[in-house]
């Protein structure tokens, strides 16, 4: 399958070495970031409602840049997970850790692009597609 962004850019983003995530080689870990850019690239998909690659000769720079941006959530997340359960926010307190690979502000940056996502709006009657 076809993905947004590289392995490289991720590596470039994140630092993530093969020994972070607990794997045997650099073979390892470049397929770990592909299927997590795959990953990343059907969110994208289903969000926008578009396959980008079937939609437009060259993917948006920004559809890249998202979808590395969403690999490198997963990886801090796998590096926090494999270190603890919970992150520590003060002396006295601690949190789980969540799963947050499309973030508000991953969102906010896909509503920018082109897609096929149908709004609706609410009204007394019922509601209305707004396109």
């Amino acid at each position: 399958m076809a993905f947004y962004g590289t392995v490289e850019d991720v590596k470039d983003l994140t630092g993530v070495r093969f020994a972070d995530l607990y794997l045997h080689d650099e073979h390892e870990l470049d397929a770990k970031l592909e299927g997590w850019l795959e990953i990343a690239t059907s969110m994208i998909n289903y969000h926008q409602g578009i396959d980008y690659f079937e939609e437009f000769e060259t993917i948006p720079p920004a559809i890249d840049s998202i979808a590395i941006r969403m690999t490198a959530n997963l990886v801090t997340e796998a590096k926090l997970r494999r270190e603890a359960n919970v992150i520590r926010l003060g002396e006295h307190s601690e949190r789980p850790i969540y799963s947050m690979v499309m973030t508000q502000d991953i969102i906010r940056d896909l509503k920018d692009l082109p897609s096929n996502r149908r709004v609706f709006s609410f009204t007394e009657g019922g509601f209305e597609y707004r396109g």
